[in-house]
């Protein structure tokens, strides 16, 4: 029985990779691996893996004598306080490798695991290579990794180094397939496509809520620039959708000057804008059932699960014309109707547009948004349980599926080698 030891610097839960890590041990244990993970906390919180196997869980504990700072986050603005990379002394930085190698280095020792599954291609997963160049090593990459090679360039150099050194890279679409082995000079053979997928036990159309007199429109993200949130409210500001109320729920935290314009861009919409905070996946899955369409504005992404969790829960969908999506989610599903792409602004930064460029997007994410209420008046989707066939073949046990097969071939082969 093989022994997988899966390893973030970030929380195990409240963000994306967060729930990509989490849904991985779950399929893990479903096929009776032994498992640990190593995740980041603060001084005094806990948090359990429940599984049908007991999984050890090594926390790394910050706000503490030897760990003084936030947690580090790979994105600006985290759900819950963090530190940005790019402000890392050197200082901080050593204390941060010092926590994370005696958590590491004593997890190793005592679970003796066949490989170690980081996620994001970023710093510590370098380290890891470093501390243990004998021990299969795979990474994946959630697309923030790529972004901070730009953001705190000055790690760029020790991140590609060690990430170089990788046994595998799993992607999560085929643009950043290309990016992975061109950005971290990692072999286009040990770099894979498994995507990404969502819990259909939580996410699914089952009691879905028919709304008459209102449009019910849904965010589900992190209250940030990068996000489009703002251009969101801006666009359904001016939405008319003649005698029926229009509403947009935005599920998510954010916090400093970019949360702070995302409330006041709320407080000037003449339409009602409703701010849920962070929602555990079964009230989220609720709030999506009782809603008509999804948005997703966003300027940047690795691969937003959020789409598929949506459209599984029978929302027809709007979203930026994000790279590498298009191909994920495939031609059944994009050619169907339930989703409208809505194309990119110029960008001038990785995630920030030319202002001169947001009313025009604003302009077209408003269309997209009337575009999909005109489908849903004329009930179109005519094969849409054929198209949520497509969407279940996105399951969290697909995915698994994909890297258990690579993984178990490259184990066997660093054994013989």
């Amino acid at each position: 029985m093989k022994r997988l030891l899966h390893i973030t610097a970030q929380r195990p839960e409240k963000t994306g990779s967060g729930t990509y890590l989490q849904a991985m041990m779950r399929e893990a244990d479903k096929k009776d691996y032994e498992q640990a993970f190593v995740a980041a906390l603060n001084q005094g919180e806990e948090f359990e893996f429940t599984g049908d196997r007991k999984i050890a869980f090594y926390p790394v504990y910050f706000h503490t004598e030897e760990l003084p700072f936030s947690i580090a986050g790979m994105t600006d603005i985290m759900p819950y306080e963090s530190t940005k990379y790019r402000d890392m002394t050197e200082g901080m930085l050593q204390q941060w490798k010092n926590a994370f190698r005696e958590v590491i280095t004593r997890a190793v020792a005592e679970f003796k695991p066949d490989a170690i599954i980081c996620h994001h291609l970023w710093i510590l997963t370098a380290f890891v290579r470093e501390l243990f160049p004998d021990i299969t090593l795979a990474a994946v990459c959630h697309g923030t990794d790529l972004r901070q090679l730009v953001l705190a360039e000055r790690f760029a150099g020790y991140v590609r180094k060690g990430c170089s050194r990788l046994d595998l890279a799993f992607a999560l679409n085929d643009y950043q397939k290309d990016r992975i082995a061109e950005e971290y000079g990692i072999e286009p053979g040990r770099v894979h496509v498994i995507g990404s997928g969502y819990n259909a036990y939580i996410f699914h159309r089952e009691d879905c809520r028919v709304n008459v007199n209102s449009v019910e429109l849904v965010y589900a993200g992190k209250l940030n620039r990068a996000k489009g949130v703002v251009s969101l409210i801006r666009a359904v500001d001016g939405l008319d959708f003649y005698s029926r109320k229009v509403r947009l729920t935005i599920a998510g935290t954010g916090s400093g000057e970019e949360a702070d314009a995302i409330y006041s861009a709320a407080r000037e919409c003449r339409h009602e804008v409703v701010f849920t905070g962070n929602l555990p996946q079964d009230r989220l899955s609720r709030l999506f059932r009782d809603s008509d369409i999804f948005i997703l504005p966003s300027f940047y992404e690795g691969l937003p699960l959020v789409l598929i969790e949506a459209m599984a829960s029978g929302l027809r969908v709007v979203t930026t014309d994000l790279p590498g999506v298009k191909g994920w989610i495939g031609m059944d599903i994009n050619s169907s109707g339930i989703i409208e792409y809505v194309d990119m602004p110029e960008m001038e930064g990785i995630d920030i547009p030319f202002e001169s460029e947001l009313p025009g997007f604003e302009k077209r994410l408003r269309e997209a948004i009337e575009i999909q209420f005109s489908r849903m008046l004329r009930h179109e989707n005519a094969d849409e349980d054929f198209v949520y066939e497509s969407i279940k073949k996105l399951s969290w046990s697909g995915v698994f599926s994909t890297m258990e097969n690579i993984l178990d071939k490259t184990i066997e082969q660093n054994r013989e080698s």
